[in-house]
């Protein structure tokens, strides 16, 4: 029997959001897969956090959209940009960690 993978979380990434182009393929591509039924949006708490070399926190944020996977149960924290500062999409790992 062949299983067929509908998710793409393996081959995607952490991965800064430096223009408002990068954001709208992004957001796009996260609701065609919500209208698809492959990921769904989740009203999860994501506190994003920053550690210094020492590996203490310094800075600490809410994700603006938050969405799973229903196929891998990854999670997905979207951070929308505010130019000039980058906006984000991060890989959450089981323990709320950025990957």
């Amino acid at each position: 029997m062949v299983q067929i993978n509908f998710c793409k979380c393996n081959e995607l990434e952490t991965k800064r959001i430096n223009s408002y182009e990068e954001f709208e393929t992004i957001r796009a591509y996260f609701n065609t897969k919500v209208l698809n039924g492959i990921y769904e949006e989740t009203s999860e708490f994501h506190e994003l956090k920053l550690y210094d070399d020492l590996g203490n926190v310094t800075v600490r944020w809410n994700a603006d959209k938050s969405y799973r996977c229903k196929y891998c149960g990854q999670h997905w924290a979207l951070e929308y940009p505010n130019f000039p500062a980058v906006g984000s999409i991060y890989k959450i790992n089981d323990s709320g960690n950025i990957c």
